[in-house]
Formats: C-alpha cells, sequence, structure tokens
C-alpha cells in the first residue's frame, strides 16, 4: 500500500474517532499500526539504499578525480611516470591492482568488462521498465 493510502486511511480513521463514529473492521487500530511499522522499515531501507549509492558516486568521483590529477602530472607535472604513480597508488590503496599473473592489458580487459557490461544492461533494462511504467501513470 502506497505511503499516500496510509496517510489517507490515517485521516479516516481520524475523522471517525472525532465524529464519535466506530472504526470500520478495514480500519483496525492495529492494521494501521502494522501498516505504518512497514512504512517505517521501508523509508529506512530507502536511506539505506540512498546512502549506497551516495557511496558508489562519491568512490567514482574519487577515481575520476585520481585520474584527472594523473593527467595533471603527466602533462604538467613530473611526467608519464610520475602520473602512473597516481593511478597505482588509486588502485593499491583498497586493494584493486590487477593479478601479478594478467600481462596482457587488452586481454584482462575485455575479459574482465564483460560482467561489468552484463550488469549495466540489467540495470538500464530496469531504468527503461520503471520510467515507462511512469509514462503509464504507474508507481
Amino acid at each position: 500500500m502506497s505511503t499516500a493510502k496510509v496517510q489517507e486511511r490515517l485521516e479516516l480513521i481520524d475523522r471517525m474517532r472525532r465524529g464519535g463514529e466506530s472504526l470500520e473492521p478495514a480500519f483496525h487500530e492495529r492494521d494501521v499500526r502494522a501498516l505504518l511499522a512497514e512504512v517505517g522499515r521501508l523509508k529506512t531501507e530507502n536511506q539505506d539504499l540512498r546512502m549506497t549509492v551516495k557511496e558508489m558516486d562519491l568512490m567514482f568521483g574519487r577515481t575520476l578525480l585520481g585520474m584527472r590529477g594523473a593527467v595533471i602530472e603527466w602533462q604538467r607535472g613530473h611526467g608519464a611516470d610520475a602520473g602512473m604513480q597516481w593511478i597505482w597508488n588509486g588502485l593499491e590503496g583498497p586493494g584493486e591492482l590487477p593479478p601479478d599473473e594478467e600481462i596482457q592489458a587488452q586481454a584482462y580487459f575485455d575479459r574482465e568488462v564483460v560482467k561489468i557490461e552484463e550488469g549495466l544492461e540489467e540495470v538500464y533494462a530496469y531504468r527503461d521498465k520503471r520510467r515507462s511504467e511512469k509514462a503509464q501513470g504507474g508507481i
């Protein structure tokens, strides 16, 4: 049930109480409390997800910033080796250096990017479906 629908039911209950009317069985207080508890749980889950997205966005931004720093160092600083140190540090810190046995950069990239592309396709399909639902008046 949507938050708006829960709010509508709560307002109806309040009007009924003020008017001295009895509550219909569909509007038992325990049901409303259960709905409110579910709304609270969903709000908390929503905030958790929002913070996860924010964290990922900030981490991605930090990675891009490090790569930009590497380009600045390469072009206007101490050269390519110093610029590459920025990339190295950005990967080494969180333990994301490539495996030592990898020797072909393009082959490694091509193999590993498949999982990322598949995941992105899933995300894009979901986003397109949600946009379509919203355009048709859905939730």
